[in-house]
């Protein structure tokens, strides 16, 4: 709802107040024939959420203009109020599985039911000054001040912003131009805040929690997070310039722009030592920068009364680094299909989103061993025996033992040659940044047919496929890839396929693959009935349409989706990229008609 009132001549002022209501659930049963239901003799859970929210904007605004002076001036203040409820249950070994979760009470293991409130508050207020002069040059000033109810003591923060455009093309020197249609030059820097955290994260959250009292099983309730209250806003300040060029008419249209951005005091969850009782401690840690170009180009190809083609081209790049972390030169993260491995890494210097593990080459066959005079392997303690020269050694990660190399291991590098595989050898091993990305759209209209092509693209970054990490494990409960008809054998020495019964489960570069791709995001197509057959049957206008989205992609990525990931959270950033059961993105197919009166 929006309310108007105009004080004085070119004053005015507004009320703007909106509401949100939102309610979901979530019903879930899983079989006690397999999996997690296999575990647990069957699992029924349920999930229900609300949530509501209110928000309010009021602002006064002056414009004017004095000559050739122009003259527009803004203050406001605003609201934002959310609350969030959740209703959890849980039960398991299910005797009656008929009903599924529609009767978790038939399950003979209940779990307590989880019930939880969020409030959270979010007050601005903002000024902003736009001047303008002669139609050419403009400059706008602005500050705002945010407070969030999210941190303890230093609920507020402060981002100032400023930016300058000149339009060059209204110069007497541009202005009868048969060729520059259009140029404007532009400046800008601005800060922004985030507090992008979960509601009460910052505070000692309690939680029950299981002990043992007189050799009996009791419950308490104890500190379930380490409390933060020195949290402040993670902020960012940016810096832009840019160039807007229109050619023939603006037949051609060409806009560069390049930015500078350096975030400071990051919200993460810094891993703490285990004897402090926890894993990690929310903090603001580092500071990081990115900087990069982007390209537009738009094109009138052609225009005539029967065919218009014309097309519209992205280009970007951005490169990122870790300029610091607080005094520490690395940090490490665990992710979510290793068991918790430390594969994540954050190091100064290093772009965000790399990964760290051990570095491989293939698999150990029968040229890497010492042989004797005749050809025949030299075998020490019933393993053959490694080359006095080679780089490569065993992995012996996740083994009960430490063995030598055999036939068919995997081949890791001894990064610094002490002649043991340990966490001294690993590397990053994958950059989940791309070197470019962009899109591609094409339109054409034929008469009263209307086409539009649109593709996407992404060149140079890696995907982490964690899928063969489970799915090629030994054991009677999992699939296995095709490829594993390829392994080593002693018949099939040609091939870079563990054996079939290799264990060994390290993070390493044989899980990352380039997922380089480009992809049909959306095609669409139209037809315009003749207006005299419209009026024919009571209507102004018929269009008939139809789109259909992500129809095709191309890639060497062995998975479904390079696009894809399971990671959310800081883990987007720490663990970035990984396809672990990922579900792809769907064909999405859509037709309709648009009709005028």
């Amino acid at each position: 709802t929006l309310l108007t009132y105009e004080v004085v001549p070119n004053l005015k002022a507004s009320v703007r107040v909106g509401g949100r209501m939102q309610d979901g659930k979530s019903e879930r049963y899983f079989s006690k024939k397999f999996g997690r239901g296999n575990r647990e003799n069957g699992v029924g859970t349920k999930y229900h959420y609300q949530i509501l929210g209110w928000n309010n904007q009021n602002m006064l605004t002056y414009s004017n203009k004095f000559g050739k002076h122009r003259l527009t001036a803004l203050a406001a203040f605003t609201q934002n109020h959310t609350d969030k409820e959740n209703e959890y249950m849980y039960s398991t070994d299910f005797e009656l599985e008929t009903l599924g979760f529609e009767a978790l009470q038939y399950g003979l293991e209940t779990r307590p039911t989880i019930t939880t409130k969020q409030t959270s508050v979010l007050k601005s207020y903002l000024s902003r000054i736009n001047y303008g002069f002669n139609n050419k040059y403009n400059l706008t000033l602005s500050l705002r001040a945010d407070g969030t109810s999210k941190f303890i003591k230093n609920k507020w923060g402060y981002f100032p912003a400023a930016a300058f455009s000149w339009n060059v093309d209204r110069e007497n020197f541009l202005k009868n131009s048969n060729t520059v249609s259009n140029l404007k030059l532009r400046l800008s820097y601005g800060q922004t805040g985030n507090q992008g955290i979960p509601t009460y994260r910052p505070y000692a959250e309690l939680d029950f929690s299981g002990y043992v009292l007189n050799d009996l099983a009791v419950t308490g309730v104890s500190t379930a997070q380490i409390e933060n209250p020195d949290l402040v806003w993670e902020f960012t300040d940016q810096y832009d310039a840019g160039i807007d060029l229109g050619l023939f008419d603006d037949r051609v249209k060409i806009s560069v722009d390049g930015y500078y951005k350096r975030t400071e005091d990051l919200l993460l969850l810094q891993p703490v030592p285990m004897s402090s009782g926890f894993s990690s401690r929310l903090t603001n840690i580092g500071n990081v920068e990115n900087k990069g170009l982007e390209l537009t180009l738009n094109t009138i190809n052609v225009d005539n009364e029967n065919f218009q083609w014309s097309t519209n081209l992205t280009l970007s790049s951005n490169r990122n680094k870790v300029l610091s972390l607080g005094g520490v030169t690395e940090q490490l993260f665990g992710d979510q299909f290793t068991s918790n491995q430390q594969t994540g890494i954050m190091k100064v210097g290093e772009s965000l989103g790399v990964w760290s593990g051990y570095e491989t080459d293939g698999v150990f066959s029968y040229e890497d061993f010492q042989s004797d005079i005749d050809g025949n392997p030299i075998y020490q303690n019933g393993y053959p025996v490694l080359k006095e020269d080679s780089e490569y050694l065993a992995g012996n990660l996740r083994r009960t033992s430490t063995l030598p190399a055999f036939y068919g291991d995997l081949k890791y590098k001894d990064q610094n040659g002490d002649g043991v595989i340990d966490n001294e050898d690993k590397v990053i091993i994958a950059r989940t940044q791309p070197k470019f990305f962009g899109g591609f759209f094409n339109e054409f209209s034929i008469g009263r047919f209307d086409l539009g092509l649109f593709l996407t693209f992404k060149y140079d970054f890696d995907v982490i496929n964690g899928n063969p990490y489970s799915l090629n494990r030994l054991g009677p409960n999992n699939n296995r890839f095709g490829t594993l008809n390829d392994a080593w054998t002693p018949e099939n020495t040609n091939t870079n396929e563990v054996r079939a019964d290799y264990t060994d489960q390290a993070f390493n570069s044989t899980y990352v693959e380039d997922g380089s791709y480009i992809r049909l995001q959306s095609v669409n197509f139209s037809y315009n009935l003749p207006t005299e057959l419209a009026s024919k049957i009571g209507m102004q206008s018929c269009k008939l349409y139809s789109n259909i989205d992500n129809l095709a992609i191309w890639t060497k990525y062995s998975g479904y989706d390079p696009e894809v990931s399971v990671s959310s959270g800081q883990k987007s950033v720490t663990s970035a990229n990984l396809d672990y059961g990922a579900y792809p993105r769907t064909t999405n197919i859509s037709m309709g008609v648009k009709l005028g009166f």
